[in-house]
């Protein structure tokens, strides 16, 4: 990785001794939990891990995102925040969780507008 490609994650100590240092990176300029799901299901995958998930995927413009197992659709949610020029496809074996990931990604298309 480049030095431009870190430039914007700021590093700040957190805490040292004389053995370690613990460096803290910021990642994303939003708060995250900001980006609520109105509907939750069974479990509930943190969004600003869902984010690090799809970062760790490099998504790129045009390419396709597929997770079977969407659950409430956590990832595909907090992934087309953030590369939005990608196809997002999910889906869930529980028609509960369907209709809750549904209900998420309305709601998160309606508060764009």
């Amino acid at each position: 990785m480049n030095k431009y490609a870190c430039s914007h994650l700021n590093p700040s100590i957190i805490s040292y001794n004389s053995i370690k240092i613990w460096i803290g990176l910021l990642l994303h300029t939003q708060q995250l939990s900001i980006r609520n799901r109105g509907d939750l299901g069974m479990t509930v995958l943190n969004n600003a891990i869902a984010y690090g998930m799809a970062r760790l995927a490099n998504i790129q413009p045009g390419d396709v995102v597929v997770d079977p197992m969407a659950g409430v659709g956590t990832i595909p949610i907090e992934a087309s925040q953030s590369w939005p020029n990608a196809v997002y496809y999910c889906g869930d074996r529980d028609k509960k969780c369907v209709q809750a990931s549904q209900n998420n990604m309305l709601k998160f298309v309606l508060s764009l507008n």
